[in-house]
């Protein structure tokens, strides 16, 4: 994240202006292109002040990330009395939210930076993403104590199957089709197969 400030304290209207101009930036010009430098002349500051606060780009995007200047979704999870439905809402809300008008210039970049820089990374992680996985995860656990699911329900990896694939999906240029929110619900909720569990084959 941020260095420990060197000198006079920080202006909070210049922070928030290198913070602001890392996020235009990034959505103008994406991740790799992106410089202490470029960000500097956009906020309008000398790149020693830039310097001062911030080792590098990674750590001026992962505190924007922090302070919710750079981000592109915020979801809550649904939570009614009914399971699939509330799974299809936050599954679509999430595929909506990361597919907005505008938003995939950033979510490109982010991808680029979090794969570029440790902190990116966990900080996407821990703001964006782990939220959601832990809505879900306590969404199904309560399930599971309702009856809606059956006891000794994997929860962790139901939770990683739907935000895994709803991520893949909007990662890869080469997956088609649009919202596939109910589809993929309604397969981790009631399965493909045509038996009643696993088989134990013997050699």
């Amino acid at each position: 994240m941020s260095n420990t400030p060197r000198g006079r304290p920080r202006s909070e209207s210049t922070r928030v202006a290198i913070l602001t101009a890392a996020r235009d930036l990034l959505i103008e010009i994406g991740w790799d292109a992106l410089s202490i430098e470029q960000i500097a002349i956009r906020a309008g500051v000398s790149k020693q002040t830039v310097y001062r606060w911030w080792r590098t780009k990674g750590d001026v995007v992962a505190e924007g990330i922090v302070e919710g200047t750079i981000s592109f979704f915020t979801i809550t999870v649904a939570d009614s009395a009914d399971i699939a439905s509330d799974l299809k809402s936050t599954l679509s809300a999430m595929s909506t939210a990361l597919t907005a008008p505008g938003v995939d210039p950033l979510r490109r970049a982010l991808i680029a930076a979090a794969a570029a820089n440790e902190e990116v990374a966990l900080r996407q992680h821990d703001l964006l993403v782990a939220p959601v996985r832990e809505g879900l995860k306590q969404r199904l656990a309560r399930a599971v104590v309702s009856g809606e699911l059956k006891p000794g329900t994997d929860v962790d990896t139901m939770v990683d199957a739907l935000v895994g694939a709803i991520f893949h999906r909007i990662t890869n240029a080469r997956a088609t089709g649009g919202d596939v929110s109910e589809g993929l619900a309604d397969l981790i909720l009631y399965g493909a197969a045509t038996g009643t569990g696993p088989t134990t084959h013997s050699s």
